[in-house]
């Protein structure tokens, strides 16, 4: 009961997180897509857990092996202290009698930090707080993520973006100086970086919005640009779509313009490599264009998760001229 008293506390004190004295808070710890799960034991081995489990550490669409959407690590309430209090995402479960609450706080014992705290009477309405909650919370932690991975991104971006972004399409975006323009057109331009554990690609494009469907000839359109502008590791060998495992098309929003996100599997035809992408197609109906950004990765030994998040992040970072 003291820690739930405390729990309340806490979550009032998140509704003025503009103090009037700023008090210097530790750095956080822990990597993206890392939380701390402050949640009793009986619970976590109960019903309850098994559908945060079931829903938080299930498999990230769009990549080669399982990797689950979010790493849990879970402590009681009676031993969560100082120690646990520097993760950069917290999120919380408790038991209090009367009271039904979700709660969303920053920077409370350090920084960057994220908060999350569910209250209810009972586990059944924690359950069911869960689940209403769920796509939201999840939201909220994967834009806090990007957040922070933008932020470090930007410690070694380009001040001054190569002048190729622009003609197609791009004001401004956070690119790391890794990447290079290894070919420019008139209406596309292919970015690549080589990391220890990993190669990355970055494509933009442009062309008219169409009578098509919005969204519907995205995989056309990549296949295309893949197939005569890069080259595969043997000689008639070229990139594509992995269509035995269909990409997952969903809508988005980037600078503030409806975006379609088309995620899933590359391969290569007429040889063995592949690996993941990400792409978004960016409606510009101002300016009667499509504006395409989108990435892909090999690396056989690299986490492809963390891969594609930094790539979401700086792609999500696209604001267009």
């Amino acid at each position: 009961m003291k820690n739930a008293f405390l729990l309340l506390a806490s979550i009032i004190v998140f509704a003025s997180c503009d103090r009037e004295v700023k008090e210097v808070l530790p750095s956080s710890s822990g990597t993206h897509n890392e939380m701390m799960l402050v949640i009793d034991e009986g619970m976590w081995e109960g019903e309850l857990g098994n559908l945060l489990r079931k829903d938080l550490e299930e498999p990230v669409n769009g990549l080669p092996n399982a990797e689950p959407l979010f790493i849990i690590h879970q402590v009681d309430q009676e031993a969560f202290g100082d120690f646990f209090e520097r993760y950069k995402s917290i999120v919380q479960f408790a038991i209090i009698p009367d009271s039904t609450g979700y709660s969303v706080g920053y920077n409370q014992w350090a920084s960057p930090q994220i908060v999350v705290s569910f209250i209810a009477p009972s586990k059944l309405g924690l359950a069911q707080l869960f689940k209403e909650k769920k796509d939201q919370f999840i939201n909220t932690l994967q834009k806090h993520d990007r957040q922070i991975l933008l932020n470090r991104i930007r410690q070694s971006a380009y001040s001054t973006l190569p002048p190729a972004l622009a003609k197609v399409g791009i004001k401004n975006m956070v690119l790391p100086d890794a990447f290079t323009v290894t070919q420019e057109k008139d209406s596309l331009i292919i970015l690549y970086s080589q990391y220890r554990e990993s190669n990355r690609a970055i494509f933009i494009h442009t062309r008219p919005i169409s009578e098509l469907a919005p969204g519907s000839d995205m995989i056309s359109v990549r296949d295309t640009i893949l197939k005569y502008n890069f080259e595969g590791p043997s000689e008639g060998s070229y990139p594509g779509t992995e269509m035995r495992i269909p990409p997952i098309l969903t809508t988005t929003s980037i600078d503030g313009k409806m975006a379609f996100e088309l995620r899933g599997l590359w391969r290569t035809y007429n040889d063995f490599m592949g690996g993941s992408f990400l792409s978004y197609a960016i409606y510009d109906e101002e300016h009667n264009r499509i504006v395409t950004v989108e990435s892909f990765m090999y690396g056989v030994k690299a986490k492809k998760y963390k891969v594609m998040q930094e790539l979401e992040a700086i792609l999500r970072s696209v604001e267009l001229n």
